[in-house]
């Protein structure tokens, strides 16, 4: 399976989130000419030909704005996050879909807690990162660019010294950004341990409970609460600087302007109105400022959690069916010749077994745990891979038999017991329904 990015996620709903960035975009431009209307109100004062009919006009340019606003603000949430919950959705499912294809040694690796974690967790902050993470990038971005074009067009020399603060942000930002990633890496991780502990004791509790374990476990369940509790406050320390370092470079653009804008309105360089437009512009530059901290914090969040999602994506599924293989009706005649099988890690389970149950007996196999005998009922069944020309159903080679054939007619009853939930009646009739 292809391995994925935010940005690949992102296009197969680009009509919705282009459709959510217009629109906030609209929602944007309609406040950022709010302080040009108020300019205009506080210079109409100081004319002589200023009056209440000059100030109701600006107050209904305002009011029809903050209408326009509101009712734009609904379809961006609503194409925007919207399709980050499709995202979601369907990240989601198409996981799930992967982990019911992969082989069934990947599960026997794989602890249930930690894919559990990458189901829930990692998918709910790639959806952050597709959804709020987009808004208040593109946001934050729109509104430093005009409002620094707006400010330039009312007075360059201001907008220069309010600009100096941004070299150390875009700095800040870097490097904050690399650290945060890393660390939620930690937290997910630390999260899919706990998940795993308290898996493995509820499935465990009757054993905990016969053997008078509740104190051990106990201990372990803290340990592993007590990891994911670090690994968190490890994250909140760093946000807990991380965005009041933001806050405050946007209070010292705001003070710098305070000091020069100032001293330019008394001399005369900029009339009063100017004045105020760039005051509540800079006012409005410490969202976008804050902003894009936060963007970046949940971005890069939505990055760690999908490299933890693709390493399970990367992981190949089960062989799939070949072309020819076969559907028939199975009469029970099973052969091993010279059947040989060892596992990944070199262990040879099986050396030259050749057999041969004709169709209708009972045989029974035993040995010593870790002969071989389950071994060899998966290779009957394919859920291990056996080679070619090794095991035959009928007179026909197993690979040359679809799975969906195998395990229709070959009934495994496997040692460990599972009870899905639901009724009995679930239960007993799950391999056919109809029973």
């Amino acid at each position: 399976m292809g391995k994925k990015s935010l940005f690949s996620l992102l296009l197969r709903h680009k009509y919705s989130i282009l459709a959510g960035l217009i629109t906030l975009s609209i929602v944007d431009f309609a406040q950022l000419s709010i302080p040009l209307i108020i300019e205009r109100a506080v210079d109409s004062l100081t004319l002589k030909d200023g009056g209440l009919r000059a100030l109701t006009k600006y107050a209904l340019y305002i009011l029809g704005l903050a209408i326009v606003m509101s009712v734009f603000r609904f379809f961006w949430r609503y194409f925007i996050l919207g399709a980050s919950r499709k995202i979601e959705f369907n990240l989601r499912n198409e996981f799930f879909s992967h982990l019911q294809s992969l082989p069934l040694e990947f599960f026997s690796s794989r602890k249930t807690g930690d894919l559990m974690a990458h189901t829930v967790n990692d998918i709910e902050a790639i959806r952050m990162a597709c959804g709020i993470g987009v808004v208040v990038a593109y946001d934050g971005v729109l509104l430093l660019v005009f409002i620094l074009a707006a400010i330039s067009h009312i007075s360059p020399k201001l907008t220069l010294y309010a600009v100096v603060p941004f070299s150390v942000l875009a700095a800040v930002v870097f490097v904050f950004g690399r650290i945060i990633e890393e660390r939620f890496e930690k937290v997910q991780s630390s999260f899919s341990g706990l998940t795993e502990k308290a898996r493995e004791v509820v499935a465990g509790i009757k054993l905990i409970k016969a053997f008078v374990k509740e104190r051990e476990e106990f201990n372990e369940f803290e340990s592993a609460s007590r990891r994911y509790l670090d690994s968190n406050l490890h994250l909140i320390k760093l946000w807990g600087v991380y965005q009041p370092l933001i806050t405050l470079i946007a209070g010292l653009s705001i003070g710098i302007f305070l000091w020069v804008g100032g001293r330019s309105t008394i001399t005369g360089h900029i009339t009063l109105g100017e004045f105020t437009a760039i005051s509540v512009y800079l006012g409005m530059l410490t969202w976008p400022m804050v902003a894009m901290g936060w963007a970046v914090d949940v971005i890069r969040r939505g990055r760690a959690s999908i490299k933890r999602v693709n390493e399970i994506f990367s992981v190949e599924a089960e062989v799939k069916e070949s072309r020819g293989s076969t559907e028939l009706d199975i009469r029970g005649s099973v052969e091993f010749k010279n059947l040989r099988f060892s596992y990944p890690d070199g262990k040879e389970a099986l050396t030259d077994i050749t057999l041969s149950i004709p169709e209708g007996s009972t045989l029974g196999i035993t040995g010593e745990t870790a002969s071989g005998k389950s071994t060899l009922v998966k290779l009957l069944l394919r859920i291990l891979e056996p080679c070619e020309n090794q095991i035959f159903l009928d007179g026909i080679d197993v690979k040359k038999l679809s799975r969906e054939t195998l395990r229709r007619s070959v009934v495994l009853v496997p040692q460990e017991t599972f009870i899905f939930s639901g009724t009995v009646r679930d239960n007993i009739s799950f391999m056919n329904p109809s029973v």
